[in-house]
């Protein structure tokens, strides 16, 4: 691959009477298409590097070659038309009325055709998902809605080199997370060569590469694998190094556990942003047994196949893609970041890099779902040949997006549903995905080792902010925010939020509200001899509810139908009702 950027011996300084010069000797290489991410602290150097390499100043010594042209006086307009820079704060980049006027700006400027203009501002707002604000003014968009436009701004005038100046620092973490995937899919599906300034460890992991500057010079240079997975997983601040706290203080909790599990799982926000040596790393001291399942959660928008692949060979055996949709309008009124086809290659991008355990979430009820609609989408995702399917009912709770407008969302009710669930379990189970667990569905051998551990009641240990455990009998939280659980872990202070000893009864309870999930259901000698509560009453109840096919016994054991699983919630709590009133069978000594 050919070099498009060349940096020779480049020196700077802002004043002559510096001593420290700003960049020192800077020798540098990126490679067409490659993603590079500058880190280092503020002074290092990362900003001005980049206002080099784009023309706004000129070196005091040394050469820069960009695209074959050397920088000069003479060419450094014909440098600027290949690179595109995006700046830490949009709104200084703002100048039109509506978001179509300030990307039409750039444009304009190029004497490009009105025509051609106005196509290829159709084409930008699209690639940054900013269609429907096309008429807004920037005025009243998020923080990563602007970031987005100042993009396609830049995108809009065709360069070859976008510059993402600490892009992402001012903005919250879902619009940061946003920006951080559209800079992948740039990368990886339109082949721009990307240049990222930025203090942020989640940005810097998904490049290709890292340059660490210090004091105006390169002081390291490799993949992220490399650069992160120092001793304690380290990352460069000043002349020494800081420990990311909150991967360090997981590997601090995770080395005082002396288990080994069976079953691993990375949820919660977006742990495929991991660094591989990070997983590694975490997944060595969680010390695994031999052939156990590993899985890790992961947003369609958020991999890449140089990244799956690391990941896979970090240790992960199965990955859990939240696909939800089909349809585009729906996942937008979800508020989820991604597209269906995002989804389609997330899927096939875990195949090639090694996956040969997929599973994918699936939601139904979406606003304006039809039942077509429902049994397209099922059929398309079943054409995706993941092992494992899940498919949830839409739940609207409080204080989510759809809340605020769940009255005018045209969701489906209660009976539609019903259906299009039915028509799942019935479709499912054609194409060999049989249900083992209310919304749960697999292939053969595909089962979730670690889900089925909570729903049958097995032990289990959580690490990490507001994680949760039940382990010797007790039930336990450690707290939400990550600094008191990084105070914790380095024995200032307390790592729990709460712990309780669970009563027997309420152990039983779980046990019916649990196991009724399942295909599996409840056995008689298992309740009394757990629980030793009478299971009489408890069986009058599911022989009422045979009677109607909402209950079934097979093989000596009680389990809810597909029908009777659409009314768990009011069955489990008639069971659960009848349960408080039985008297002990005996003591346990």
């Amino acid at each position: 691959m050919s070099s498009i950027i060349k940096v020779r011996d480049l020196t700077f300084s802002y004043s002559a009477e510096d001593e420290r010069k700003t960049l020192d000797g800077i020798n540098l290489e990126i490679e067409k298409g490659q993603w590079v991410a500058l880190i280092g602290h503020n002074g290092s150097g990362k900003s001005t590097l980049a206002r080099c390499i784009d023309g706004l100043l000129l070196p005091q010594e040394g050469e820069i070659e960009v695209d074959g042209l050397r920088l000069g006086e003479d060419t450094v307009w014909d440098v600027r038309e290949r690179i595109g820079m995006v700046f830490q704060n949009p709104d200084n980049q703002f100048v039109g009325a509506d978001v179509e006027g300030d990307v039409a700006f750039g444009m304009e400027n190029r004497g490009i055709p009105r025509g051609e203009m106005k196509r290829r501002i159709d084409e930008v707002l699209e690639a940054v998902g900013m269609t429907a604000f096309a008429r807004h003014e920037p005025v009243l968009l998020s923080g990563g809605q602007k970031q987005r436009v100042a993009i396609a701004g830049v995108l809009a005038v065709r360069p070859k080199i976008i510059i993402f100046d600490e892009s992402t620092s001012m903005l919250d973490p879902e619009g940061r997370r946003d920006i951080i995937g559209l800079m992948r899919r740039l990368n990886d599906e339109e082949d721009f060569t990307v240049i990222s300034i930025t203090h942020d460890i989640d940005e810097a992991s998904m490049a290709d590469r890292v340059i660490v500057l210090n004091d105006g010079r390169i002081v390291n240079d490799g993949t992220p694998d490399e650069i992160f997975a120092g001793g304690d997983l380290l990352t460069v601040l000043d002349n020494t190094y800081k420990v990311l706290d909150d991967v360090d203080a997981l590997l601090r909790e995770l080395a005082k556990n002396t288990r080994c599990p069976d079953t691993l799982y990375f949820g919660g926000g977006t742990p495929a942003l991991l660094v591989p040596a990070q997983a590694a790393a975490l997944i060595e001291a969680a010390n695994p047994l031999p052939g156990a399942e590993i899985t890790l959660e992961a947003n369609p928008d958020s991999v890449t196949l140089p990244m799956l692949t690391r990941l896979r060979r970090a240790g992960f055996n199965r990955i859990s893609i939240g696909v939800q949709s089909d349809d585009d309008a729906q996942l937008k009124a979800l508020g989820r970041p991604h597209n269906y086809r995002q989804a389609q290659q997330a899927v096939s991008l875990s195949r090639r890099a090694g996956f040969d355990n997929i599973s994918v979430d699936l939601m139904f009820g979406l606003p304006n779902q039809s039942r077509e609609q429902w049994m397209q989408t099922l059929r398309n995702v079943i054409d995706l040949k993941a092992d494992h399917i899940s498919c949830y009912g839409l739940k609207v709770e409080p204080g989510t997006k759809l809340w605020t407008y769940k009255d005018c969302a045209n969701l489906p009710d209660d009976d539609a549903q019903a259906d299009m669930y039915f028509y799942a379990v019935e479709t499912l189970e054609q194409f060999g995905y049989h249900q083992y667990e209310i919304s749960n569905f697999a292939h053969d051998g595909f089962i979730c080792r670690h889900n089925m551990k909570y729903w049958v009641g097995d032990e289990y240990l959580g690490f990490g902010p507001c994680a949760a455990s039940d382990f010797a009998g007790r039930r336990f939280t450690i707290k939400p925010d990550l600094e008191g659980y990084i105070k914790g872990v380095m024995g200032k202070g307390q790592i729990l939020s709460e712990s309780e000893l669970v009563p027997l009864r309420e152990r039983a309870g779980e046990y019916l509200m649990l196991r009724l999930r399942t295909v599996d259901g409840i056995e008689k000698g298992e309740y009394t001899r757990s629980f030793l509560l009478p299971f009489e009453p408890i069986e009058d109840i599911l022989v009422r509810l045979q009677a109607r096919e909402y209950a079934a016994f097979t093989s000596g054991r009680w389990h809810l139908t597909p029908k009777g699983f659409m009314l768990s919630n009011s069955i489990i709590v008639l069971l659960l009702e009848q349960q408080q009133k039985s008297k002990p069978l005996t003591q346990k000594k």
